[in-house]
């Protein structure tokens, strides 16, 4: 799964770190990119695909608040 994330979000951009839950039952996986617009675009277009099955559900939080 890592991998398959990386390979598809450097599309948007320069990925920093992916991260995949593996206690946590519900395929939670974190993708921190390099810019804002990067962020932006990757929880765009990841939201509402299909990953296994399962529907995505993407979105963009700012590390600051």
């Amino acid at each position: 799964i890592r991998e398959d994330m990386l390979e598809e979000c450097s599309k948007f951009g320069q990925v920093e770190t992916v991260y995949v839950e593996k206690v946590k039952p519900g395929g939670i996986v974190l993708v921190k990119f390099g810019t804002v617009d990067a962020s932006m675009k990757g929880a765009m277009s990841m939201n509402g695909r299909f990953f296994a099955g399962r529907m995505i559900t993407a979105s963009y939080v700012d590390d600051a608040t």
